[in-house]
């Protein structure tokens, strides 16, 4: 078995990644874009939740046509936001990266937006200029995290509405292995349930406690004990609705097709539900993506447990690592 380590930079641990944000802190939002610098990646992704605002997304059946991916965008704004990909294809396009078509260079970008009108102000947003500013801020250096790009506005455990929500983020993480490969993750948490620490069980961050008492209550737990109490027989929970979204990325040096990804985007789920709880919801629009870039060859089932557990540190990163 391969030995590993803790990288100490994050995605960008990956030889030939630069992520970049912009940050719009008055309104609370933001964007953050991951480049491939050298080569386009290969690249699969599924969404488990019910309520996500994609954009080229569809290029991430590992049937689809279009086998490369330039660039990887997540955006703040909700449906506004997606609009501020224009701002990476203008980028990529000076940089005459995309894919090739008889007429143009086509930028292949999946994008995906959260919610986070909520906070902040609601009619600002992440547009082109922003998306473009984030391209020129991307470095191969340590990757900024927390209340920064995507996660500025980012809030997790809003059950009860966002008097009692606590702030989400952009986190990453990764692993080193003794043959230089690299296993990386970037999570943007935005989730309607609450963070976990899956190695001790306790909740990180979540639906606050309410002020007679100082433990978190747990929304599944209060979901079940209080449900049927506060809102009724038909009425639905004040967090419910399309306002909540975890987007996950894990990308590896590791020589992976485009169907391994696609099953790997499926094992991730196993962290995705060990971290949050409860995910992929009807109120959340949670994607999963898995990217491969370089030739490195280590065993599919140690890849598998390595990017659990790289995923489930760059989702408590985002939260631990958030302003309030």
């Amino acid at each position: 078995m391969e030995k590993y380590h803790q990288g100490s930079k994050g995605l960008t641990d990956v030889p030939g990644v630069k992520v970049g944000h912009s940050t719009q802190s008055e309104a609370a939002t933001g964007c953050s874009v991951v480049l491939f610098d050298k080569q386009p990646a290969r690249a699969a992704g599924i969404t488990v939740g019910m309520a996500s605002s994609h954009r080229q997304c569809s290029i991430l059946d590992p049937f689809h046509s279009v086998g490369q991916i330039d660039s990887i965008f997540f955006t703040g704004g909700s449906a506004f936001g997606l609009d501020a990909a224009a701002g990476v294809m203008k980028y990529l396009r000076e940089n005459k990266r995309g894919f090739a078509t008889r007429a143009a260079l086509i930028p292949t970008v999946p994008t995906a937006a959260i919610y986070d009108l909520g906070i902040g102000r609601s009619d600002i947003w992440p547009d082109a200029q922003m998306g473009y500013q984030a391209c020129l801020d991307a470095s191969n250096k340590k990757v900024d995290q927390g209340s920064i790009g995507a996660g500025t506005g980012a809030t997790v455990g809003k059950l009860m509405g966002y008097e009692r929500a606590m702030k989400g983020g952009i986190g990453s993480a990764s692993f080193l292995l003794s043959n230089g490969a690299v296993i990386a993750a970037l999570a943007v948490v935005n989730a309607f349930g609450d963070v976990v620490d899956p190695n001790t069980g306790k909740i990180v961050a979540g639906l606050s406690p309410e002020i007679e008492r100082s433990d978190f209550p747990g929304t599944l737990e209060t979901m079940l004990q209080q449900g049927s109490q506060i809102w009724g027989q038909k009425e639905e929970p004040t967090g419910e609705g399309a306002e909540n979204t975890t987007l996950l990325l894990l990308l590896t040096n590791i020589e992976l097709e485009r169907v391994q990804l696609f099953k790997m985007a499926h094992f991730i789920t196993n962290a995705l539900y060990a971290t949050i709880k409860p995910a992929g919801t009807p109120a959340d629009g949670d994607l999963i993506i898995a990217a491969s870039l370089g030739e490195k060859s280590v065993a599919p089932l140690f890849v598998s447990a390595l990017a659990c557990r790289v995923v489930e540190q760059a989702i408590l990163n985002a939260v631990k690592l958030s302003k309030p």
